[in-house]
């Protein structure tokens, strides 16, 4: 099992981390079918393929998930998008 985790600074503040943070769970929802839901400031999410959490403060959001077999060889194209979800949103 591959694992993914992603520690970026921000300088938005937690709502609009929070917000970006949502932005991005209706995006998975949308396209993959991801399932999420907030438990305190962490997101977690889960599908068949991937199960983890989006951990969002004053000052960073952290992704961690745990990929399945079948996305582990996806794993690169998985973290560009998680980097580009987070330029997006965060900027």
């Amino acid at each position: 099992m591959s694992k993914i985790s992603i520690c970026r600074e921000h300088s938005s503040g937690l709502d609009s981390a929070r917000a970006a943070a949502d932005q991005i769970a209706d995006e998975m929802t949308q396209k993959f079918g991801v399932r999420c839901q907030w438990e305190g400031d962490i997101l977690a999410f889960s599908h068949s393929a991937v199960k983890g959490e989006i951990q969002v403060t004053e000052q960073t959001i952290e992704v961690d998930a745990k990929l399945g077999l079948l996305a582990s060889p996806l794993k690169g194209a998985l973290e560009s998008q998680i980097h580009q979800y987070i330029d997006d949103h965060l900027s």
